[in-house]
């Protein structure tokens, strides 16, 4: 396809992903290349926890995981988190096997990933972006982030003129779109996630 695009006579070259604040943002918004570059990450901290793990006791392990690992894996999520689910998968694979050492799990079979991760008090990876998202309709909802966040959000009471259970618990309208590819999008996961929220979470 030809690309031709000038802005003050300056052309404008076609990357496949640029880096924005510590994104990596792909054409086609996969965010393929982003994990990919977290999975990265995540392998030079885990040659590097191997190599000293014998030195540390369980809190430091864990101190370990929770000061290097796991903010690299929580920035931004509420963005990128979006992925095809086998991105993630590949997160998911990195986070068990950080915690297997952490535990000093040896045989793989002796202990579920599900047990590591209830010891460790660990959300997965999906979780933990559904906590972020969350986090974030919280804030958006209540006021504490830029009007152009909160105008995105349509509630429900300003479409029913008549009070129900809808309206007094702060539901959103869910957002219609035409292609499958907009339920990938903030709006309506985060619609979604907030309008399933019990509504004490919600004030």
């Amino acid at each position: 396809d030809k690309f031709n695009i000038r802005i003050k006579d300056q052309s404008v070259t076609k990357v496949t992903s640029h880096k924005l604040l510590g994104l990596h943002i792909d054409n086609c918004l996969t965010w393929s290349v982003h994990v990919d570059k977290i999975c990265a990450k995540l392998r030079s901290k885990l040659f590097l926890f191997r190599s000293i793990k014998h030195l540390l006791t369980l809190d430091a392990r864990k101190m370990y995981y929770n000061s290097l690992v796991q903010p690299i894996i929580d920035y931004c999520c509420s963005i990128w988190g979006n992925c095809a689910k086998k991105e993630l998968v590949k997160i998911h694979k990195m986070q068990k096997q950080f915690g297997r050492l952490i535990l000093g799990v040896k045989d793989l079979r002796s202990v579920s990933s599900v047990n590591i991760f209830k010891e460790l008090d660990w959300l997965p990876v999906d979780e933990r972006i559904k906590y972020f998202e969350c986090v974030q309709m919280y804030n958006i909802m209540n006021g504490h982030c830029p009007p152009y966040l909160s105008s995105h959000f349509d509630n429900i009471s300003g479409i029913q003129t008549r009070q129900t259970r809808q309206t007094e618990n702060k539901i959103l309208l869910l957002p219609k779109f035409s292609k499958h590819c907009g339920q990938r999008t903030f709006k309506f996961r985060g619609t979604k996630l907030w309008n399933e929220l019990p509504s004490e979470l919600k004030f």
